[in-house]
């Protein structure tokens, strides 16, 4: 994913308890709820994260909701 000139491999799917989001580059991961769900999301990837900046964390939640438009999950 790429957004504001910074770019993220993301690896987002499904386990036991829902859905979870990891970015390995910067040891980031959280569980989801629906990729659609942006207030839920970002609370967590944000209280999870604290050293994810704010715009970065809003880009990839953004990214999981445009995501969701084209899976079927």
């Amino acid at each position: 994913m790429t957004a504001r000139n910074s770019s993220f491999h993301i690896i987002c799917g499904t386990y036991t308890h829902g859905h979870f989001l990891c970015i390995p580059d910067l040891g980031v991961s959280t569980p989801l709820a629906a990729l659609n769900d942006t207030f839920w999301n970002m609370e967590q990837l944000t209280i999870d994260n604290p050293d994810l900046s704010e715009p970065d964390a809003i880009s990839n939640i953004c990214a999981l909701k445009a995501l969701k438009l084209h899976l079927v999950i």
